[in-house]
């Protein structure tokens, strides 16, 4: 047996070669009028510089979520509304823009940082959507995290 590295062989790059979209051909989600079901995932990003790094401009795991998501039929008789917001943004402008178009599903992204604000939030949002359902989750989805 020797140690001795190989060449990479690259297969099939004839997507990345005509620079296609995997993904051009399935339908797209339904619009927030024509939906039975539909999906709004609020972040709220923090106003910090990390590292250098500017501003968080989206949540890639709502991003991701949506696209996951778009593999099933039903995606075509659902809408998935991604909004981001800032911890500074007012809470009230939140709730009218996440009740706007009524979402039977509302998802938060909750970080240790934006938990009492995701709560206060489900609390304003649930008094305007008492049928909807509020899906809390990531690293710190939970009060008591230890």
């Amino acid at each position: 047996m020797t140690n001795e590295s190989k060449p990479l062989t690259v297969v099939n790059t004839g997507v990345l070669d005509r620079a296609e979209d995997p993904f051009a051909q399935r339908p797209p989600y339904a619009s927030s009028q024509d939906a039975e079901l539909r999906i709004k995932a609020v972040a709220i990003h923090t106003i910090d510089h990390f590292a250098g790094l500017p501003l968080w401009r989206f949540s890639m795991a709502f991003a991701l979520l949506k696209t996951y998501l778009a593999k099933f039929p039903f995606h075509t008789r659902t809408s998935f509304e991604l909004t981001d917001h800032y911890q500074t943004t007012d809470d009230a402008h939140i709730v009218e823009t996440t009740v706007k178009d009524q979402p039977q599903f509302i998802l938060f992204s909750v970080y240790v940082w934006n938990f009492l604000k995701y709560q206060r939030l489900a609390a304003a949002i649930k008094r305007e959507l008492p049928d909807s359902v509020i899906i809390l989750g990531g690293p710190e989805g939970a009060e008591d995290t230890r």
